[in-house]
């Protein structure tokens, strides 16, 4: 089914033995050559993965050359997203994967 942007769902994964959570999260303005935050409101003990998809259609993360990159990351309280270029006129969504305490 389709997922709600901030909704926390429990899949039917286990990582070392604890029930996996995913979250789909709206990141709006992308940075330009340098990193952004965009706080996930989960509570996570270890980030498991996180993938996305840009406005523009390309998945994240995205390698076109070593200038024209965008990479993302989940940590305990937010989608890290790297830009190596200007995408300030691009937002994404971002998908994460994670275990609880």
């Amino acid at each position: 089914p389709p997922m709600v942007v901030d909704q926390e769902y429990r899949t039917t994964e286990r990582y070392m033995g604890k029930p996996v959570y995913t979250k789909l999260i709206y990141c709006d303005t992308l940075p330009n050559a340098t990193y952004k935050l965009f706080p996930h409101g989960a509570t996570v003990s270890q980030a498991i993965r996180c993938v996305g998809q840009m406005s523009d259609g390309n998945s994240l993360p995205f390698r076109f050359n070593s200038s024209n990159y965008v990479e993302i990351y989940a940590g305990p309280e937010n989608v890290v997203i790297f830009a190596g270029n200007d995408k300030t006129n691009r937002s994404a969504y971002a998908q994460m994967w994670y275990v609880k305490e």
